[in-house]
């Protein structure tokens, strides 16, 4: 009996060791870039939270008004890691056009990460937006920069 028992703790601890993991979603919050340094790309991270059939970059080229449009139904009816990262992608795409419905989401939202993306994302557009010949990587530097609560990296 003694060994059945050792012999079924031993499988299971095996079990664990070398099952294949499960996708989770995960996505890092407050941390840096695994790219040394490199700002995060809130529209890689954002693939994990928000159920797209292709690449946000891919859709981006294909139809970007489609995309900034589903973005913005997201900012109100989706769930709160949706909410935050159609935040986060609406600012780092850093059309203007997003800026009020980023500002009516954020005075009814009651989710304190939701509403720092928001403001993040806000600050991003106003700063360095697309119309004024600002990249990609200046936004998600600010977007990094405000939500993680340090002076914007961006010298203006």
């Amino acid at each position: 009996m003694v060994y059945l028992i050792l012999l079924i703790i031993v499988g299971v601890v095996i079990y664990m060791i070398v099952r294949p993991k499960s996708p989770t979603k995960t996505a890092p919050d407050n941390v840096d870039s695994a790219n040394k340094g490199e700002p995060r790309d809130f529209l890689k991270e954002a693939e994990g939270w928000l159920s797209t059939p292709k690449p946000l970059r891919e859709m981006l080229e294909q139809n970007k008004s489609y995309v900034i449009e589903k973005l913005v139904e997201l900012l109100s009816e989706g769930d709160i890691y949706e909410r935050k990262y159609a935040a986060f992608a609406l600012g780092q795409i850093g059309e203007v056009s997003a800026i009020e419905p980023l500002e009516n989401c954020l005075s009814v939202e009651s989710v304190e990460g939701v509403r720092e993306a928001i403001e993040a994302a806000l600050v991003a557009l106003r700063m360095v937006p697309t119309n004024k010949g600002s990249s990609e990587l200046e936004r998600r530097m600010v977007i990094e920069d405000v939500y993680n609560k340090r002076p914007p990296r961006i010298n203006l």
